[in-house]
């Protein structure tokens, strides 16, 4: 489960806030778990576009 603190580190480190879950639970990520995102459109701290989680995207 993300905490509050985990949320502020994820924006400080300017990653998803689900890798920071994923690296805190030591779940391993396949390919298809990985979230698909432009860093110079992103916005640190906001979520993502859902069609960016499609595998096709």
């Amino acid at each position: 489960m993300l905490t509050l603190r985990h949320a502020f580190i994820a924006i400080a480190l300017q990653v998803p806030s689900e890798y920071l879950d994923t690296v805190i639970r030591g779940v391993p990520m396949s390919a298809t778990d990985v979230l698909k995102f432009c860093p110079h459109c992103w916005t640190p701290g906001t979520t993502l576009e859902e069609i960016w989680l499609l595998p096709r995207s």
